[in-house]
């Protein structure tokens, strides 16, 4: 029937009819479900019955108190069909109704992503992911009042978490931090979960943990052919950079920036030199020519931004005329950090 304004919060549908054929059992199977006895209208030989009294429904099984024989007739009017609702109410859905095949997987769980968990406790969201597709990760008491996590890890391999929140012991902004520890699930402190990334109140962003590093101390050229120049002395240290050698081995693919700035000494004007930087031992872009002026001091600098995988290494090399010009030991800088 047509209607004016907004819908109406109940439909109605054809009433339902069944026959049920006696077999001298009590219960029969019903061809819809019902929640309650009061949903139906039961006739026994044309009597009608009294629902929780002669007969019990649930479901889709209806039981008599007395059986039903063959030689009876019955059938049953499904009066709860007759009237729905447009709006399912929470207390009209049973526990486990709703199946994961039920749920959009692009917001609950990508293929090859298994979560068992996702709890939100005080102020901090937890998530988990396994190290392999069948992985688990389950998540118990996140914080304990001493400050203190419990990742309970289901599963094996390289699993890991993290947590996500405002700062611990108050103040603004937000702080990542994750672990990655396997399958132990022992009592882990606050501090094992390393801030990866902090955002204050005004957007500003730092991350702790982002590549970065500044070192100095030069190299003394006494042989021909190309030399990498190798500063020791830790301004910035960083575990990716190997003072014995002069490389610095990508942690993580991206776009790295590679600078220089020292003194090459003694250079005079008869002398001349080749930079430049090697990525995996081949030049990257171009070398850089110069040389020497009559004071025997001359200043170099150079910058580079870089593309990287995990493993590549970069140095710094310089091939002289005179094997007697060095990177100056106490004039000499090398530095980089990790663009994104």
């Amino acid at each position: 029937m047509p209607f004016l304004g907004n819908s109406p919060s109940e439909v109605y549908k054809n009433v339902a009819k069944q026959v049920i054929t006696g077999t001298g059992a009590l219960s029969y199977a019903l061809d819809n479900t019902v929640t309650s006895a009061n949903e139906l209208e039961v006739f026994v030989n044309n009597v009608r019955q009294e629902p929780g009294t002669t007969y019990t429904a649930s479901g889709a099984l209806i039981t008599f108190t007395d059986a039903l024989l063959s030689t009876d007739s019955c059938y049953v009017i499904f009066q709860g069909r007759a009237v729905t609702s447009n709006v399912i109410q929470s207390q009209n859905l049973q526990d486990g109704a709703v199946t994961p095949a039920k749920l959009d997987r692009s917001y609950v769980n990508k293929t090859g992503d298994t979560m068992s968990g996702v709890h939100r406790h005080n102020s901090y969201l937890a998530i988990g992911k396994g190290g392999s597709n069948n992985d688990q990760i389950t998540w118990n008491a996140i914080p304990d009042n001493a400050g203190g996590y419990t990742p309970q890890w289901a599963g094996s391999g390289d699993a890991g978490g993290a947590i996500m929140g405002l700062p611990y012991g108050g103040g603004g902004g937000l702080e990542i931090r994750t672990l990655r520890h396997g399958t132990d699930g022992a009592m882990k402190s606050l501090s094992s979960y390393p801030v990866r990334m902090y955002i204050d109140d005004y957007g500003r962003v730092t991350m702790p943990y982002q590549p970065s590093w500044h070192y100095t101390g030069g190299t003394t050229i006494t042989t021909t052919g190309y030399v990498t120049i190798k500063p020791s002395t830790a301004v910035i240290s960083s575990p990716h950079y190997d003072t014995s050698s002069g490389r610095f081995t990508a942690p993580v693919a991206g776009t790295y920036f590679f600078g220089v700035w020292g003194l090459l000494y003694p250079a005079d004007s008869a002398d001349t030199w080749n930079a430049l930087f090697a990525k995996n031992g081949s030049t990257v872009g171009h070398l850089i020519q110069g040389g020497g002026n009559s004071t025997n001091h001359s200043s170099y600098s150079a910058q580079l931004i870089i593309k990287m995988n995990i493993g590549d290494y970069v140095e710094f090399q310089l091939l002289t005329s005179n094997n007697g010009i060095n990177a100056y030991s106490s004039q000499w800088n090398q530095f980089g950090y990790l663009i994104g």
